[in-house]
């Protein structure tokens, strides 16, 4: 019985924790959340949403820039059925203009760096890898 009860605690813990991977919840600043549960499931949440998988990030006071590879099929919980025009093997770009709360996505790269000038973004922002 001892051992019975052993095994069991162990399946909860591990069911539990995702086998051993860390969730993790970056907070961006005003009210945007950086989701990273581990594997292909990162996300940004808060007054708009990118859905999975977020590849790099960079935040800053005016702006914060996602690079997604999309996980296709979407999640049936994504309320919005995002155009991914070049397919899910592609990267897209998204771009949150925080004071305006105005979010662009998902963009090629080409329309992202038509946006990036348009929008005075500056050129020497970090990016973070989400893994």
């Amino acid at each position: 019985m001892k051992k019975y009860m052993i095994n069991i605690i162990i399946l909860l813990v591990l069911n539990s924790c995702g086998a051993g991977i860390s969730d993790e919840v970056d907070d961006l600043g005003d009210g945007y959340q950086l989701v990273l549960e581990g594997g292909d499931q990162s996300f940004l949440i808060g007054k708009h949403y990118i859905p999975p998988t977020i590849l790099t990030y960079s935040n800053t006071d005016d702006f914060i820039i996602a690079i997604q590879q999309p996980k296709l099929p979407q999640n049936i919980i994504d309320a919005v059925d995002y155009n991914y025009a070049n397919g899910n093997q592609e990267v897209y770009y998204w771009i949150i203009e925080r004071k305006k709360h105005i979010i662009y996505g998902p963009l090629d790269v080409l329309e992202y760096r038509e946006l990036r000038k348009q929008l005075n973004i500056p050129n020497d922002m970090k990016f973070q890898m989400t893994y």
